[in-house]
């Protein structure tokens, strides 16, 4: 302006300056936690879809006796297990984001 780089931004009116506040509020900030949630939720659906296709697979190769129910509960164990940690990591991704980018806006 006038010859000089200043290191903001000039606005027009308030009102200019508090739409563009609002818009990039809610898409730099709460889209991307939408966005967060919406992968991490698929990822998710996929993990859980795999573990039932791997049951059904072990349900039929495996006898039913006492012995054959072992391998089963492990198998459930170890996809509850994987699920946790998937929704820990959404939840421990969604919680960082917010806290470091908040101060932003």
């Amino acid at each position: 302006m006038d010859g000089v780089c200043y290191g903001y931004v000039f606005y027009d009116s308030q009102l200019t300056k508090t739409v563009l506040g609002v818009y990039y509020f809610l898409f730099f900030y709460v889209f991307m936690l939408l966005l967060f949630v919406c992968c991490y939720g698929r990822i998710l659906v996929a993990i859980r879809r795999q573990a039932r296709v791997m049951a059904g697979h072990t349900a039929v190769e495996v006898p039913a006796t006492n012995a054959g129910t072992q391998p089963t509960a492990a198998g459930q164990t170890h996809s509850h297990k994987i699920q946790s940690n998937v929704v820990k990591t959404m939840i421990l991704v969604c919680v960082f984001y917010a806290v470091i980018w908040l101060h932003v806006y």
